[in-house]
């Protein structure tokens, strides 16, 4: 998860054309936003969103008791 703040100038205004430059599959998201308590509120939503999933996956997949798991 990636938050970018958009009007900051510098790198952060150019990451849509690298993006589309590089045409790299990364699996990351990318949240965009004005404002930096709304981008900070998004990026934590959107993680805790992907550890609550990932943890419903381990859960289901994790079956047999073993200490490190």
């Amino acid at each position: 998860v990636v938050g970018l703040m958009q009007h900051s100038g510098g790198i952060a205004d150019a990451v849509d054309g690298i993006i589309k430059i590089a045409r790299k599959k990364t699996g990351a998201t990318l949240i965009y936003d004005r404002d930096p308590h709304e981008l900070v509120r998004r990026v934590i939503t959107e993680i805790v969103r992907r550890t609550e999933k990932e943890e419903k996956w381990r859960k289901k997949v994790n079956h047999h008791k073993c200490e490190k798991c």
